[in-house]
């Protein structure tokens, strides 16, 4: 749970033969490109896109969508290797077809070799999203080796929305896009991303096939480049946003009739949501064998409760089968069955809400990992889940019943500080999902003793609270196939020092209201030179590198969520050895108080107790504001640093 170099250097409006002329015929080898040691305007890069190709035609009015692809890619050296293992998607409703790849050498002689990838060294694999993937390789790889590949991808009942990258994780030479519609339909196009293009796009109609075609070519793009807590790829890359809609004159007249009454288009699409049978109609539907639970329901008098036994239900009921849709093809049958998308899932739950006389509504949602929504660009194709949404006085809680672990009071961190759109039958609305508390929370509590040999044990205690539980628990799920004692060690020490963990206990993973709690005993050899030990007050941490100390950053911070961690250390001392040096009471406050770092160091004695806390109140900070977060971090990472140094006697 989220960066990218955005430099356009130009943009082309091209006819067909000029796209086709620029780079060799599929199949035919260029002794330039297999002689080329380097991206001239990237020098560096493992690998170079020599020509990435993409025509998308509408072919019907029930939205077929048929793709040509073709890419062709120079390997530099073995960095690039990656770039040569492919990857291609497809499901019930999208199918490959006419697939090739080719790989061209030179020998040591300078002979040109190539191999043809053969249909047995294609291979098929499954992914957890009910979706297949043609998955193959070039055999032959080496330094300096072209590989190219083409495949046609027909989509039945497509999306009429689509994002095309021109960027990627390597740097291309030659991007081309080309988009081809019937005459009573049209292809609108809009740039996203830095530097956004204004120049209307030539379009070209071909009165013989009566088709309109838009071609988009830019050369010469940089790769991109990831960065710590950005936001998704998808808001930082080079694209534009394509749609198809109808351009005849009844269609139009009914979009401005939504245009003059609401000002936006939003409200049409919400009317269609509305009275849709695997929508709106579904708030209705009679769920066989929830009777008993909707009589429940309504006699609970406190409205928190009652939603939270009617999420805790569905949840229990319904496992979700990892598809992500907004449209729930039958609620019944998936209640029936126990398994259902996530839309199905949610709609139950809005469903079980309102006949236990809960007000809430359906909210459609655009995961945090596919980008922010564009609320100037009216398609549905943009949200990809459905999420409920429970008015509660003056609070309310967005439920998402696939989230096993997360209580109804805690929000999904895909939708944190972002944009939704609420459906209602008398009116759609935008909302922004905010949360102020500290959803990324962990309190560390111990107490040891240091031996005569400078050795370190004692108890610990820690607690993760909302997302980060959530996060831990997901990953120990798929750790699934060790041990169960194996799998929380080596799950709790993974960001920790060299700790040996005695034996470890574990509350409340079954109990999404309460934090998830490990108490064990642990033993940790500190570092030991020449008389000295050196101890890290920050050892059951996962406080070890610092994610601003780039001197440039070119995208925004996105943090996702307030955030609280606290670690309190009581240590009791040997008698054998002094203080040579002690971790000063330091406060670090950012310069908008939007970060605290506290440190309190206590001793009396033989007793010495160390209380460190940071917390973060603010979210998103812009990429002009990146000097001031990066001055601060090297501050707490140097605080974090100072150790406790105990000399032996």
């Amino acid at each position: 749970m989220k960066c990218f170099l955005l430099t356009i250097l130009s943009i082309y409006f091209t006819n067909t033969s000029f796209c086709q002329n620029a780079v060799p015929e599929f199949g035919r080898a260029d002794l330039e490109e297999l002689l080329m040691k380097d991206c001239e305007f990237e020098k560096g890069a493992p690998a170079l896109t020599l020509y990435k190709f993409e025509k998308t035609e509408l072919v019907n009015e029930n939205m077929t969508i048929k793709t040509e692809r073709r890419e062709r890619i120079k390997i530099f050296n073995s960095s690039g290797y990656p770039y040569a293992n492919i990857e291609i998607p497809f499901s019930k409703r999208n199918k490959i077809k006419d697939l090739s790849a080719i790989i061209y050498n030179l020998d040591e002689a300078g002979r040109l070799t190539t191999h043809t990838i053969e249909k047995d060294e294609i291979y098929k694999q499954s992914s957890k999203k009910k979706k297949g993937t043609l998955v193959f390789t070039f055999p032959e790889l080496k330094p300096g080796s072209v590989i190219e590949f083409k495949f046609t991808e027909v989509e039945i009942d497509a999306s009429i929305y689509d994002v095309k990258f021109f960027q990627t994780k390597i740097p291309v030479q030659l991007c081309v896009f080309k988009i081809v519609a019937p005459d009573y339909m049209k292809a609108e196009l809009s740039y996203t991303g830095e530097n956004e293009n204004k120049e209307e796009l030539l379009e070209r109609k071909t009165p013989s096939s009566f088709r309109n075609t838009f071609t988009i070519s830019r050369k010469n793009i940089l790769s991109f480049r990831t960065e710590p807590f950005m936001s998704s790829a998808n808001d930082n890359l080079q694209r534009f946003i394509s749609k198809f809609v109808y351009s005849t004159a009844w269609k139009d007249s009914l979009i401005a009739k939504a245009q003059n009454k609401n000002n936006i288009p939003w409200s049409f699409l919400n009317s269609r949501l509305v009275y849709h049978p695997f929508f709106g109609e579904q708030f209705k539907v009679l769920i066989k064998g929830t009777e008993a639970i909707i009589d429940t329901a309504k006699k609970i008098q406190d409205k928190a409760i009652l939603v939270d036994f009617i999420f805790r239900h569905v949840k229990n009921k319904i496992k979700w089968n990892d598809e992500e849709l907004i449209y729930a093809i039958d609620i019944n049958n998936a209640w029936k069955s126990g398994t259902g998308s996530s839309a199905e899932i949610n709609l139950t739950i809005l469903n079980l809400l309102r006949k236990s006389g809960v007000e809430c509504y359906p909210v459609l949602i655009r995961s945090r990992e596919y980008g922010k929504i564009n609320r100037t660009f009216y398609s549905l194709g943009q949200f990809n889940n459905v999420n409920v949404l429970v008015a509660e006085s003056s609070n309310y809680y967005v439920l998402d019943g696939t989230k096993k672990y997360l209580s109804y009071q805690t929000p999904p961190y895909e939708i944190l500080n972002s944009d939704v759109l609420l459906i209602d039958a008398d009116h759609s609305q935008w909302l922004t999902i905010s949360d102020t508390r500290p959803l990324l929370k962990n309190n560390i509590s111990v107490k040891a003793e240091i031996d005569s040999v400078g050795n370190i044990s004692g108890d610990a205690f820690v607690s993760y609270f909302d997302f980060l539980k959530e996060h831990l628990l997901i990953e120990k799920e798929n750790k699934a196939e060790e041990a169960q004692e194996v799998a929380d060690i080596n799950f709790l020490k993974k960001n920790s020092a060299d700790i040996k963990i005695d034996s470890l206990t574990e509350e409340n993973a079954n109990n999404d209201l309460q934090p998830l709690n490990h108490s064990f005993r642990f033993s940790y050899k500190p570092e030991f030179t020449v008389g000295y030990l050196f101890i890290d007050p920050f050892f059951l941490s996962s406080f070890r590198k610092n994610p601003f100390s780039d001197s440039i950053r070119r995208t925004d911070i996105d943090l996702g969520c307030n955030q609280y961690y606290n670690i309190n250390l009581h240590l009791i001392l040997p008698e054998n050895f002094t203080i040579e040096s002690l971790p000063k009471n330091t406060i670090i406050i950012a310069n908008d108080s939007s970060m605290i770092f506290k440190r309190q160091t206590l001793h009396e004695g033989k007793v010495l107790v160390f209380r460190h806390s940071f917390e973060i109140k603010r979210t998103i900070f812009s990429k002009e504001e990146y000097p001031s977060i990066r001055e601060y971090f090297r501050k707490i990472y140097i605080a974090i640093q100072d150790q406790l140094i105990l000399k032996k006697k």
